[in-house]
């Protein structure tokens, strides 16, 4: 039984005649009655979509997966089955229903004792209360996930597991115990030179950076993820780089992880703006913007239409402001995440002479 409880999904940067591949191969165990072999097939398929960020198509296969896993009595995959379907609630910002999967593939892990796998299911329903605001039930989960994981020394979990803790030790504004988590995912991460990982170590590096106002080496960290290695531009920066970092951006570059540039591309939105180049901040949120639309991230969409409140009220420009902060009222409205428009809402009419309002709303928002 493998660690990776993810080992039915395709590789990063499947193209789409492996999902070609996949079907036709689907049809042959459809037409000899194979059921686990469909199951297998149909769950490789909605990996490939999931990789591509075709989230609906993805579901859509897994969920046939699922249907014929339970058809065989195959609990341990239907767990599998289940765990990965979190993870696209995860990714496309839906995080009820990803908190759901994770919880309902935890209780099938824990019944079959299946030890990696508990530890891996906590490790993502850490992640998604992090995200969710639920800090003290988030930070549990990823200390006990993080426990075995240590013990069992599997990777590239553990690399994933030490950047979860980092970066949600950053989010509750511990930087010492963040750096420290850091350094031993970069450690891992360079040794195992697992580099979809390294795209993510780039981004909590910035994050760190930006925290403690290094603005400079934050944006090298962001635009590791988000420059062209062959440019005339990165190959003279390069010439100051360590070799590792030459080598993940390339390969960052081929897997063309599209979301992680685009939270890059927002991250360094908001660090224009904390330097006051609102020009380049509006710029690179426009982007950010753009990019999260399309892949249908609305967990994204949303922190990106916060920070376009905060880059207007910056500039003053109340209008614009609200009208970002309506924009992101519907969205929210449709994930059901209150507290981000009543936060921006109250900032709005803050800056509008509107403080009694404001601070009834940000109360609101504090209980929520």
């Amino acid at each position: 039984m493998q660690a990776n409880i993810d080992m039915v999904k395709a590789s990063q940067g499947e193209t789409l005649a492996s999902v070609s591949d996949h079907k036709k191969q689907l049809q042959e165990l459809v037409a000899s009655g194979d059921l686990s072999g469909q199951a297998e097939v149909l769950g490789a398929i909605g990996g490939c979509y999931a990789d591509r960020f075709e989230w609906n198509l993805a579901l859509t296969s897994y969920n046939e997966s699922l249907a014929l896993f339970e058809q065989t009595g195959d609990v341990y995959c239907q767990a599998q089955t289940i765990f990965n379907i979190a993870l696209v609630h995860k990714d496309r910002g839906d995080l009820v229903q990803a908190a759901h999967a994770f919880e309902q593939s935890l209780r099938i892990f824990q019944n079959l004792d299946a030890v990696p796998c508990i530890a891996l299911a906590k490790m993502n329903l850490g992640i998604v209360l992090e995200m969710s605001g639920q800090l003290a039930e988030a930070e549990e989960l990823l200390s006990e996930a993080l426990k075995v994981l240590e013990a069992l020394g599997a990777m590239p979990d553990l690399c994933e597991g030490y950047l979860a803790m980092g970066r949600f030790k950053l989010r509750v504004g511990n930087g010492i115990e963040a750096k420290f988590y850091l350094s031993l995912a970069e450690t891992l991460i360079f040794r195992t030179d697992f580099m979809p990982l390294k795209i993510q170590l780039f981004r909590a590096q910035g994050e760190l950076h930006q925290a403690d106002k290094r603005y400079r080496e934050a944006e090298r960290c962001y635009e590791k993820n988000t420059h062209d290695p062959r440019s005339p531009m990165w190959m003279k920066m390069d010439l100051c780089e360590n070799h590792f970092h030459t080598k993940a951006l390339a390969q960052a570059r081929r897997l063309s992880n599209s979301l992680e540039v685009a939270r890059c591309l927002e991250h360094l939105g908001r660090l224009a703006m904390e330097k006051k180049d609102y020009r380049d901040s509006l710029a690179r949120l426009q982007q950010a913007l753009t990019s999260f639309q399309h892949l249908g991230a609305a967990c994204d969409v949303i922190a990106v239409y916060h920070d376009l409140v905060a880059l207007f009220l910056a500039q003053e420009d109340h209008t614009r402001a609200e009208e970002m902060a309506t924009l992101l009222e519907r969205q929210a409205e449709l994930l059901g995440y209150q507290g981000h428009f009543i936060k921006a809402l109250a900032e709005c009419k803050a800056y509008t002479d509107q403080t009694c309002k404001a601070q009834e709303e940000l109360e609101v928002f504090q209980r929520t």
